[in-house]
């Protein structure tokens, strides 16, 4: 169960680290490693997550950046690993969900099945009080009898402010994101408001998480750039 929760958080991570074509909102240049730090809503400690730029292929408005994100527990021992690719086409950012198959947990039993739904997108040209369109994403995983379906939803986005924000690794210029996401599993229906700030050419600099009840549930800081 716990391994089904732990996939559901880190896809949506995977999901939420958009890029743009003509100013990447994402890092770039290969062999470059973002590691971020996670905390509960009394700053405590949950887990690390580290990104690894591994190819970049561009041409004209089109650009598709190949990585791998790994999610670790708290003593940096690497729980997840997804690679993945950020696709650009026509200025618009699409995260394409065939990637999420080649996802694997560090449990050899646990499979990802399938994966289907609608993908993020952001354009370019992104503003300040520019509305974002509706994503889903359906995940299907198994554990040899066991089976689970993950059902995330992001609805209501908008970009609301640019700032700069300050974190371990630095001060950046940032976009500012918020989402409401729905996560279904189990017949459980989790609801929460993400808070995402952008820096160019690095990606997610910051992620606050809400409750319904608008409580601070985790907040994520990029801690590192190598």
């Amino acid at each position: 169960m716990n391994r089904v929760k732990l996939l559901a958080i880190t896809v949506f991570v995977a999901i939420t680290t958009v890029i743009y074509a003509q100013n990447p909102f994402f890092a770039t240049k290969v062999g470059t490693v973002l590691i971020y730090e996670k905390k509960d809503g009394k700053g405590q400690i949950e887990d690390y997550s580290r990104q690894t730029i591994k190819t970049v292929e561009s041409s004209g408005r089109n650009m598709t950046i190949s990585y791998l994100y790994e999610s670790m527990d708290k003593d940096r021992k690497v729980l997840v690993e997804i690679p993945c690719k950020m696709l650009i086409k026509n200025d618009v950012m699409i995260f394409d969900l065939k990637h999420v198959l080649g996802g694997r947990l560090k449990d050899p039993k646990v499979k990802i099945e399938s994966a289907a739904g609608t993908p993020m997108e952001l354009p370019n040209d992104l503003k300040v009080g520019q509305s974002l369109k509706d994503a889903k994403i359906i995940i299907s995983v198994s554990k040899g009898f066991f089976s689970a379906k993950l059902d995330i939803s992001m609805t209501d986005g908008k970009c609301t402010a640019i700032e700069n924000i300050t974190v371990p690794a630095g001060t950046f210029q940032c976009h500012k994101i918020t989402q409401n996401v729905t996560t279904v599993s189990m017949g459980k229906t989790t609801l929460t408001r993400a808070v995402s700030w952008y820096a160019p050419n690095i990606g997610v600099v910051k992620t606050e998480t809400y409750t319904d009840k608008n409580q601070l549930q985790s907040r994520r800081e990029l801690i590192e750039i190598k």
